[in-house]
C-alpha cells in the first residue's frame, strides 16, 4: 500500500491518553475506539495508532519533553502524520501557572510540527472540581490553547463538550470513573472529538439549556452526523407551539393527558421531522410528570439549540423541572412514532 493511503497517528499525553480507570488497575486508552472509527470513516487508508501516555506526568518539570523528542527525531522526518495531544491538567492541579504551562506546551507542539506532523492540541478536560478558583484557571489555559493560531495546528475543544457539571447525573455515572478519569464509555466520546478533528465527520455533542423565564432546563445529547432538515424542524415546532399556547390561554396549565404522553409531532408537510416527549414513571409523585407549560418550554429549548443556533441534527434530551427529573425526548428524522422505533433508533 502506498505511503499516501497510510495515516499515522501518536496519541501523547498523561492518564487520561493512557485510559487510566478503576484506580489504575485498567486502562482504555481512547486511540482503540479513535482507530475504529477512523478506519471505518476511511476504509481505503490504513489506520496506525501509538499511544504514549504516562499516568501524573508534567509539562512543566515532567517527562512530556523527553518522551515526545524520540517520537520526532530529525533523523526520521514524517513518522507520523498527526500528533494528537493533550497535557497541563497535572500542572494546574498542582497550580501551575496557566501562562507559564501553555509556553512549555507551545515548545512541544513544535517538535510535531517539525516532525511532519500536524498537530490537534485538546484542551484540558472539566473534572469534579468546580470551584471558581480552579475554573478560572482551567479556562484560562483552554481559552489560550482555543486561540492559538499556526500553521498545521487544530484544536479540539473536549472540555466544553463533556461538561462535568452542566452534564445530567444519570449521563455523568457512564462517562466519569473518579471526577477526573473516564470510564470506558467516556473515552468513546473522546475519541469521537478528536476524529472529528482529523475528519469531516462528527460527533455527540453534549448542551444544557435553560429555558429563559422558566424552571426547566433540557440536557441534550446532539449527534451531528444525522442531519433533519432544517426548515422542516422550524415548522414542527412552530406550529406545535401555536397549538399549546391556545391550549394554554383556554384551558390553563395541566398534567399531561394519558392520551398527549407521550406527546409526539411531525412536520405534516414532509414528514422529515418528528419531536416527543414523556414523562417519567409516576410511581406514584407528579413532580416526575410532564405538564404543558413544560411541553411548551422543551419546544423553546428546541428551537433556541437545534434551530436557531442551526444545530439542526438528531438528538436526545432529559427534561428537568428544577432539580426533578420531569421526562425524556427526542428529535429524530422522518414521522414513525418515537414509540414504534426500534430501541436505541434515531
Amino acid at each position: 500500500m502506498s505511503r499516501s493511503c497510510e495515516l499515522r497517528i501518536l496519541c501523547f499525553g498523561a492518564s487520561i491518553t493512557a485510559g487510566f480507570h478503576h484506580f489504575g488497575f485498567q486502562h482504555h486508552p481512547y486511540a482503540a475506539r479513535l482507530k475504529a472509527r477512523l478506519q471505518s470513516a476511511l476504509p481505503s487508508h490504513t489506520v496506525t495508532i501509538d499511544v504514549d501516555g504516562l499516568s501524573g506526568d508534567l509539562v512543566i518539570g515532567g517527562e512530556y519533553f523527553s518522551r515526545l523528542k524520540p517520537h520526532f527525531n530529525t533523523s526520521t522526518p514524517g513518522k507520523y502524520d498527526w500528533l494528537v495531544f493533550q497535557g497541563g491538567g497535572n500542572d494546574l492541579r498542582l497550580e501551575e501557572e496557566p501562562v507559564a504551562i501553555f509556553g512549555e506546551m507551545e515548545k512541544l507542539w513544535q517538535l510535531g510540527l517539525q516532525g511532519g506532523a500536524k498537530v490537534v492540541a485538546l484542551t484540558v478536560t472539566d473534572t469534579d472540581d468546580q470551584r471558581l478558583s480552579t475554573k478560572e484557571r482551567y479556562n484560562q489555559l483552554n481559552r489560550t490553547i482555543m486561540n492559538h493560531q499556526q500553521e498545521n495546528f487544530f484544536v479540539a475543544d473536549v472540555s466544553s463538550r463533556i461538561p462535568y457539571a452542566e452534564m445530567p447525573k444519570e449521563m455523568r455515572k457512564n462517562i466519569w470513573d473518579d471526577g477526573l478519569h473516564f470510564k470506558p464509555a467516556g473515552d468513546s466520546n473522546h475519541a469521537n472529538l478528536k476524529r472529528s478533528a482529523i475528519t469531516p465527520l462528527g460527533e455527540i455533542i453534549f448542551y444544557s439549556y435553560r429555558v429563559p423565564g422558566s424552571t426547566i432546563s433540557v440536557h441534550m445529547a446532539i449527534e451531528d452526523t444525522h442531519p433533519i432538515h432544517r426548515s422542516a424542524m422550524g415548522r414542527t415546532i412552530l406550529s406545535t407551539k401555536q397549538s399549546l399556547q391556545q391550549r394554554l390561554e383556554t384551558s390553563g396549565n395541566n398534567w399531561l393527558d394519558s392520551k398527549d404522553d407521550p406527546y409526539e409531532v411531525d412536520d405534516k408537510r414532509s414528514g422529515l421531522c418528528m419531536i416527543g416527549m414523556k414523562s417519567l414513571p409516576a410511581g406514584g409523585d407528579d413532580r416526575t410528570r410532564l405538564t404543558y407549560q413544560c411541553v411548551f418550554d422543551v419546544l423553546q429549548a428546541l428551537w433556541d439549540v437545534l434551530y436557531f443556533k442551526r444545530r439542526s441534527y438528531e438528538a436526545a434530551f432529559e427534561i428537568h423541572n428544577g432539580t426533578n427529573r420531569v421526562g425524556t425526548g427526542k428529535v429524530v428524522v422522518g414521522n414513525v412514532p418515537i414509540a414504534l422505533q426500534r430501541p436505541g433508533g434515531g
